[in-house]
């Protein structure tokens, strides 16, 4: 699954050590409520699909927990620079060399649409 959008609130799951966001958000100020990468996911996603006859899905809910969070952020940072891939469990389908394959080719469609960095 690629992600499309990661929401600001309603973290209330403690993580592995415990810890819980004293607001229930990412961004505790001033944030929007939903941040979404400028990436043209669904253009990359039928690339992608077109040379692995993989399903490649575009989701809108990463989960609300450590993931969301994490993308949360990063969208926060950079939304024209950032995607979030949810990795399979691997299967007879799902390997980790079609697994590699797919995050490799996801990149590399991204890229062209990736300004460079400021210097």
């Amino acid at each position: 699954r690629i992600e499309r959008c990661a929401c600001n609130t309603d973290y209330c799951r403690k993580d592995i050590n415990g810890t819980l966001s004293e607001t229930g958000k990412c961004i505790p100020d001033h944030a929007p409520q939903i941040l979404t990468t400028t990436l043209p996911l669904d253009d990359i996603c039928v690339r992608v699909q077109r040379q692995t006859n993989l399903p490649i899905v575009i989701s809108d809910n990463a989960g609300r927990y450590l993931c969301e969070y994490i993308y949360y952020q990063s969208l926060f940072i950079d939304s024209k620079r950032t995607i979030f891939i949810h990795i399979p469990g691997l299967d007879e389908k799902f390997t980790i060399e079609n697994v590699a394959k797919v995050i490799q080719l996801i990149i590399y469609e991204a890229l062209p649409y990736v300004d460079s960095l400021p210097k």
